[in-house]
């Protein structure tokens, strides 16, 4: 377990900044972070295990390269030796810290329709900030396999992994789908607007992936509850993204089952890895399961 001030320690060697404040933000099993308040600025400190080492520096590239160019992303601070990532040490093992300029604001709120606006609007203009962008270590989404041990769990999880995956198998042999780098998980609370400004940004990068652009929009209108109400996000994203509104017209049915039965597959991937502590991923496949049987009746 890393401590405070082995954070501040760091923050004081690598980025020769003397944190006025360090206090803890969130912690999960991928990351850890803390709200840090330094000679008058706010940033945010992000630590992950070693293992996360190469998805950081991925996320990071991403976000420097939308800084870059304008975007309020929570882009990275260079360490004064010239990393974006830096190694400390984590109880016996060693993790990977970054620092991340602050996005300033409150999250979105998925059922204001002024918010969906915002929302689906910024989207559209990240995948078209992202468009051209590479990094030799960008993984591609990870395809289902209905074939997995996994997907026994329940009877109907296989037929509908699988139905799903050949209904996205169908559609992109029939059309002409657009590729290219997606957030990943573009939750409304990923979504930031700050009052004071007017100013949107977005931050979340862990789950960034080159995919199918309609699956970072399809994830979009399931946070919003579904394509009857994602009515203003559907708009913002085409006023503003790169997607024709005759392949999002088409492809939001198909990828948005595929979008279920992903979570369906995380969720029952996770039970058979981890039966004992499974309370919320029971949850989770049962939402994906009424979802999926809701699309398929519709």
């Amino acid at each position: 377990m890393v401590t405070e001030d082995q954070i501040r320690a760091a923050l004081r060697t690598q980025w020769h900044l003397p944190p006025d404040e360090c206090a803890p933000l969130s912690a999960s099993e991928r990351a850890r972070t803390w709200l840090v308040s330094a000679g008058g600025e706010r940033y945010v400190a992000k630590l992950v295990p070693e293992a996360g080492r190469e998805q950081l520096q991925v996320s990071l590239a991403v976000a420097e390269h939308l800084d870059r160019i304008g975007f309020a992303v929570g882009g990275p601070v260079w360490s004064v030796d010239g990393m974006l990532a830096v190694p400390v040490p984590v109880g016996d093992t060693t993790g990977v810290l970054a620092l991340l300029k602050y996005v300033p604001g409150h999250p979105l709120d998925g059922d204001s329709p002024v918010d969906q606006l915002w929302w689906g609007d910024l989207l559209g203009a990240v995948h078209r900030g992202l468009s051209g962008f590479s990094h030799p270590k960008l993984i591609r989404l990870r395809p289902l396999n209905p074939d997995l041990p996994h997907l026994s769990l329940e009877p109907w999880l296989r037929p509908a992994v699988a139905g799903a995956t050949a209904g996205l198998v169908r559609l992109t042999v029939t059309d002409q789908l657009t590729y290219g780098v997606v957030h990943g998980d573009p939750r409304p609370g990923s979504f930031r607007i700050d009052p004071d400004t007017g100013r949107t940004g977005v931050v979340g990068w862990d789950s960034v992936a080159v995919g199918l652009l309609m699956f970072d929009v399809a994830n979009a209108v399931a946070y919003a509850g579904g394509p009857d109400r994602a009515v203003e996000l559907l708009d913002g994203y085409r006023s503003n993204g790169p997607l024709p509104a005759g392949e999002i017209e088409v492809a939001l049915p198909v990828v948005l089952r595929c979008r279920w039965a992903r979570r369906a597959d995380r969720f029952a991937r996770r039970i058979a890895e981890s039966p004992g502590d499974a309370e919320q991923a029971w949850l989770g496949l049962h939402e994906a399961r009424d979802a999926l049987a809701a699309l398929a009746e519709a």
